[in-house]
């Protein structure tokens, strides 16, 4: 009896060891499929930024991003190009349905830039910051860490996106110090932007 009961026992160490051995590897194994499916997900949202060819295709991808990772959207947006000052990169005016990019900056970067998909990059995170304005995030500092946070779960770690999210756009393109810019009272409208809800609202 007591051999038998100690066989019984031994058997039973035998499954539980191999019952967490199979579970540890479901584990291990779902771990890896899920970062595999992140990293492709990285990817080809890369691959949408850098080959978006205006402001409405960026910032789709914007909306898209801030909607997965904060769970917050906001519709019928309107972008404005203005002059300004090269260390403005944007504004919100809080209580409007309107986005002001400086068009003095993005015309001065797409001669400094060497690889047009950077350009693409810098758009998307300054839409970013002022889309997060729009919703009711106010605060500049708080939103930077936002756009650098969204930039590194969407686009990865070392991102290119994540450095520019700290708006220190000067010390990072230093030519732009000799730009000259001054606030202008004229205003370009972006006919084509926010096209998917103004699709949904037609």
């Amino acid at each position: 009896m007591k051999k038998t009961a100690e066989s019984i026992t031994s058997i039973c160490l035998i499954f539980v060891i191999l019952w967490l051995g199979l579970k540890g590897n479901k584990i291990t194994i779902g771990w890896v499929m899920d970062e595999r499916l992140n990293n492709e997900r990285q990817k080809e949202l890369r691959r949408r930024i850098e080959r978006s060819e205006d402001f409405d295709q960026i910032f789709e991808i914007v909306k898209e991003v801030v909607h997965r990772d904060i769970r917050e959207h906001r519709a019928g947006l309107s972008l404005l190009l203005s002059d300004m000052p090269s260390y403005i990169g944007a504004y919100h005016p809080v209580g409007s349905n309107a986005i002001v990019i400086n068009r003095t900056l993005i015309n001065a970067l797409r001669k400094i830039v060497t690889d047009p998909r950077e350009l693409n990059y810098f758009i998307f995170t300054l839409l970013m910051h002022e889309y997060l304005h729009s919703l009711g995030h106010l605060d500049d500092t708080e939103v930077r860490a936002m756009v650098a946070n969204i930039c590194r779960r969407s686009l990865g770690e070392d991102h290119i996106s994540v450095r520019m999210a700290d708006g220190n756009w000067i010390e990072k393109y230093p030519e732009l110090r000799l730009v000259e810019g001054n606030f202008s009272k004229e205003f370009e409208l972006v006919r084509k932007f926010d096209s998917s809800s103004k699709t949904y609202f037609a």
